[in-house]
């Protein structure tokens, strides 16, 4: 049913890229984050989880980048492409929604 299809989605473990173990899930991808070889920071698409990290110290917020055919920001766009490092990873380049819930995210 569709409690079990929303756990798998999310909460199910799976073997990230070049492992065999499964060690990530959708929902730590998305909402916590993590890192590949302790330089790299992937997922990490919450802006809640960015806010609440860059409040704390953890992040290195390095800059956002917009549309080319729209240079300026737009109080009518939600996704925010950025750079930040975390966890003395890097994420080179990220998107985040930004004032969505998380039932939002979630569906």
């Amino acid at each position: 049913g569709f409690k079990k299809q929303l756990y798998r989605i999310w909460f199910e473990l799976y073997a990230r890229r070049g492992s065999s173990r499964p060690d990530s899930s959708g929902f730590e991808h998305v909402f916590v984050g993590e890192t590949r070889d302790r330089r790299t920071v992937i997922g990490f698409h919450n802006w809640i989880q960015l806010y609440l990290q860059e409040k704390l110290g953890h992040i290195d917020y390095k800059g956002y980048t917009v549309d080319a055919n729209s240079p300026q920001p737009d109080e009518n766009k939600h996704i925010l492409a950025l750079q930040f490092s975390w966890k003395n990873g890097i994420k080179p380049k990220g998107s985040i929604f930004i004032g969505v819930s998380p039932e939002f995210e979630f569906a």
